[in-house]
């Protein structure tokens, strides 16, 4: 199985250069899975709670995962991404999880780190692992491997 990774400093707030810059990474290789960066979609070092719940998207609805969705089925590649989540529940640091038969999985973060315990709620779905063929995948975020 070809995983890749993409790693780039995503630009504080500009949701749709990061989703680009994001798309021409992921058309530049050939993989069965790609990983984005954790909050790659909103950059990571927020000043407020209005920022916050301004650039936090629903899922699946929000442009984040449809573009996911897209790229995903453009290049018949399962996409792991870490990105700012808006829910009746609150705002969550997740990641989604996008099959190129168009399946999002989410998980949100559980182990809130430094920061992170202002701007967002703890995780309450569990952890999770899916199906993907001639594997299963689980998905993380950041300081959870620790625990």
């Amino acid at each position: 199985m070809k995983i890749g990774f993409v790693q780039f400093g995503p630009a504080l707030g500009k949701v749709d250069e990061n989703i680009d810059r994001a798309a021409a990474l992921i058309r530049s290789i050939k993989t069965v899975l790609v990983v984005l960066p954790e909050l790659f979609n909103t950059g990571y070092f927020f000043s407020s709670h209005e920022q916050v719940r301004g650039l936090a998207e629903p899922v699946p609805e929000g442009k984040t995962t449809r573009a996911l969705m897209k790229i995903s089925r453009e290049r018949k590649t399962w996409v792991a991404a870490g990105r700012a989540e808006k829910s009746k529940d609150g705002i969550f640091n997740s990641a989604v999880l996008v099959s190129p038969a168009g399946d999002v999985v989410t998980y949100r973060k559980i182990h809130l780190f430094n920061e992170e315990k202002i701007w967002f709620n703890p995780g309450d779905l569990g952890f999770i692992s899916v199906d993907a063929g001639k594997c299963r995948l689980g998905l993380m975020v950041c300081f959870d491997w620790f625990f």
